[in-house]
């Protein structure tokens, strides 16, 4: 079940362009892109009909994420920030989990950079020109 640890931002756009938007930021900001994982077409190869427009970016700053590891290394369970994106042809939600409840799950010092994290992807999604929605509930 969803709760307010989660937070959606809307898009007026289908959510592939919105992907391509949101790696450009990332790379503006000289972060690292891990990867952009493609459900729908993982769905499509594996056989299911009409799959949804679905994705996973995973992407980091290795030097945040070192500094975390120096507090406690089970933080390496949560990262790197993992933001979903989906929708349909006309708009597309992001969701995320909110990096400083996760973070607070291993270390409550974590807190701040936990903040941090969730400032730098409300402001990712400000920049693709999503809107804050109401927290899932």
């Amino acid at each position: 079940m969803m709760t307010d640890k989660f937070l959606t931002y809307r898009v007026a756009e289908n959510p592939e362009s919105t992907v391509e938007q949101f790696v450009s930021a990332i790379a503006a900001r000289n972060l690292i892109q891990y990867g952009v994982v493609d459900h729908r077409h993982d769905m499509a190869q594996r056989g299911v009909n009409d799959p949804p427009w679905a994705y996973t970016v995973i992407f980091g700053n290795p030097a945040a994420g070192a500094q975390f590891m120096k507090v406690t290394p089970t933080v390496v369970t949560d990262m790197p920030i993992r933001v979903g994106i989906y929708g349909d042809v006309d708009h597309t939600e992001i969701v995320y989990h909110k990096m400083e409840d996760l973070l607070m799950l291993h270390d409550e010092r974590l807190r701040p950079a936990g903040a941090a994290a969730d400032r730098l992807v409300a402001l990712l999604c400000e920049e693709v020109g999503a809107n804050p929605g109401t927290p899932n509930a």
